[in-house]
């Protein structure tokens, strides 16, 4: 009789503190899914303030780079006879960083709205992407010797249009950053590695 009092007792004890530790998990879901809850509206909230700043700022800037590149294309076009070629190189040098300037802008509004569109995951051509991408800067820059070598057959799982802002971005500083050597080399690849 006492070893069946002996084990009711324990028995109860242990179902006591099961109990408690359920209790005790069950609050720290609880506290971790309002931790969870409250960081994600403020991530969102971060979200569309860096939205809408690279909204405002990117809308702000559109208006004095089209005065820039307005007027500048407008000294390049009725300039008098007598202007030197280096005043005509400077307002070249001009209107082509207005025209990138302008490009990063675009970017810049692209990359706002890509928080609020739905991310669409499918196989796409990294080597058509690529080619892509450097045919838009050959012929940007048609006096540039550079080789370009795109591995062939190359497809990965992403969303197309974040893999052509990448790659634009990527073969863009390549191309830009190797613009002081003579002839240049520009390789696009996979390489095996884990997954």
């Amino acid at each position: 009789f006492v070893l069946l009092r002996r084990h009711q007792r324990e028995s109860d004890e242990a179902t006591t503190a099961l109990l408690q530790s359920q209790n005790e998990v069950r609050r720290i879901n609880a506290e971790l899914e309002r931790r969870v809850d409250e960081r994600t509206r403020q991530l969102e909230s971060m979200n569309r303030e860096l939205e809408s700043f690279a909204y405002a700022v990117s809308h702000d800037l559109r208006a004095p780079l089209r005065s820039l590149s307005g007027f500048s294309q407008i000294l390049l076009e009725s300039a008098p006879q007598g202007l030197d070629d280096k005043s005509k190189h400077y307002l070249q040098r001009i209107q082509d960083a207005s025209q990138r300037m302008s490009s990063l802008i675009e970017d810049l509004l692209g990359l706002s709205r890509i928080g609020r569109s739905e991310l669409v995951a499918r196989t796409v051509s990294l080597t058509q992407i690529s080619a892509d991408a450097m045919a838009v800067l050959r012929e940007r820059d048609p006096d540039r010797v550079v080789q370009l070598e795109i591995e062939p057959d190359m497809s990965v799982n992403a969303d197309a249009r974040l893999l052509r802002i990448a790659l634009d971005n990527l073969l863009g500083n390549a191309w830009k950053y190797t613009a002081p050597r003579a002839e240049a080399r520009i390789t696009v690849g996979m390489q095996a590695g884990d997954e």
